[in-house]
C-alpha cells in the first residue's frame, strides 16, 4: 500500500521521528546513542540477484565494491551515503546502490567512511579523492555520487579533484547539503515547514 507523499511530514512530527534532527540538543543525544550502539554497515543478504559484492580494506576503512554479476561494467561510481554525518549506511542505500550497479551496468565503490564524532571532513574528502584516482587508473568513466550528507561529501571531493587538475568530473547529487554556513536568509522562512531538519 502506498501512502500519499503529503502525509509524511505529519507522520514524522506525530511519531517524533524528527526529534533528533530539529535541535542541537536532540542531535547530541542521538549521537551518544549511536556511539553506544553502533549500527551495522554491511549490505543485506541477498541484496540483488544481478550484482556481486566484495569487501576490502583501505588501511582501516571498509570499502565495498558492487558490480554487475553477468556483464563487464562500462563505468565506475564512487558513492557516499547520506545520514547527516552521524548515521551509518542503511539497507535503503544498499538497495539503491545495487540498482545503480545492475541497471547502469557500472561498478559502484562504497566507502564506509568514519562518522562523527570520530571522523572529520578532511579525512573523508581524502578517502573519496583516493578512491576516485584509483578507479581512474582502470576506468575512464568515473563519477561521484551521494545523497544528503553524502552528496555534500561527493561535491567536496569533486571540487578537490578539479583543483588537482581533473576536468569534466561528473556528479549525481541527491538532495546534497550545499550551504554548510546556513547563511542563506531564506532558511528562516523554510525551517517552520521543514518536517525533518532544524538549523541547530
Amino acid at each position: 500500500m502506498k501512502f500519499p507523499e503529503s502525509i509524511f511530514p505529519f507522520l514524522l512530527r506525530a511519531t517524533g521521528a524528527n526529534k533528533p534532527y530539529i535541535s542541537a540538543e536532540g542531535a547530541e543525544v542521538r549521537i551518544r546513542e549511536l556511539q553506544n550502539r553502533p549500527v551495522p554497515f554491511h549490505p543485506p543478504k541477498n541484496l540483488h540477484p544481478n550484482v556481486t559484492v566484495t569487501l576490502r580494506r583501505l588501511v582501516t576503512t571498509p570499502v565495498y565494491t558492487v558490480t554487475p554479476a553477468t556483464s563487464r561494467p562500462t563505468g565506475h561510481v564512487i558513492y557516499a551515503h547520506g545520514g547527516g554525518y552521524v548515521h551509518e549506511i542503511s539497507p535503503h542505500h544498499w538497495k539503491l546502490i545495487a540498482q545503480i550497479a545492475a541497471d547502469a551496468n557500472t561498478t559502484v565503490t562504497v566507502p564506509i567512511y568514519e562518522l562523527l564524532p570520530y571522523g572529520n571532513a578532511e579525512r573523508t574528502n581524502a578517502l573519496i579523492v583516493e578512491l576516485f584516482n584509483s578507479a581512474k587508473v582502470e576506468q575512464a568513466n568515473v563519477s561521484l555520487a551521494g545523497d544528503s550528507a553524502g552528496g555534500q561529501i561527493a561535491l567536496s571531493a569533486a571540487i578537490t579533484l578539479r583543483d588537482q587538475g581533473h576536468s569534466g568530473i561528473r556528479t549525481v547529487l541527491i538532495s546534497p547539503l550545499l550551504d554548510l554556513t546556513l547563511s542563506n536568509p531564506e532558511i528562516a522562512a523554510v525551517v517552520p515547514h521543514d518536517p525533518w531538519l532544524g538549523v541547530g
